[in-house]
């Protein structure tokens, strides 16, 4: 297994996570937007409570990324973070700033890795289901 691709695992996961709970906080605002006043929007959305928000979700995400490492859950839709990586290069770039570089598309665990990171730090709930879930299986 090649650490540094764990590495750059971990870092995709980390964005995506960060990602999922960016607009997680865009579709909690614009449900609440109508129904606010702009006191209560303003106490809600102060810079400690997005930090907040991020460093949640972040931390539900990073849970994710270890407890897929350990294998406890088994096969199926969860990624296998020992195989990451990128699929051949698929096509050439012909023209621009970027001539002669070419493509190359993630594989299928790190595709699946990123949705899960993303749903991870999306949902609030998500990772604490799945710890729940899990110890209640052992």
């Amino acid at each position: 297994m090649d650490s540094a691709i764990l590495f750059t695992g971990y870092i995709y996961a980390f964005a995506a996570g960060l990602l999922g709970t960016t607009f997680f906080m865009i579709v909690d605002l614009q449900k609440k937007i109508t129904d606010s006043s702009q006191s209560e929007l303003r106490d809600m959305w102060t810079f400690r409570m997005i930090g907040l928000r991020c460093a949640f979700g972040l931390g539900a995400v990073t849970i994710l990324y270890f407890f897929f490492q350990t294998e406890l859950l088994g096969e199926g839709v969860w990624p296998d973070v020992s195989k990451l990586g990128f699929e051949a290069p698929t096509r050439e770039v012909e023209r621009g700033p970027l001539k002669g570089s070419t493509y190359r598309l993630p594989n299928q665990n790190t595709s699946l890795l990123i949705v899960w990171s993303f749903l991870a730090g999306y949902s609030q709930t998500f990772v604490p289901r799945l710890l729940s879930k899990t110890t209640k299986e052992d």
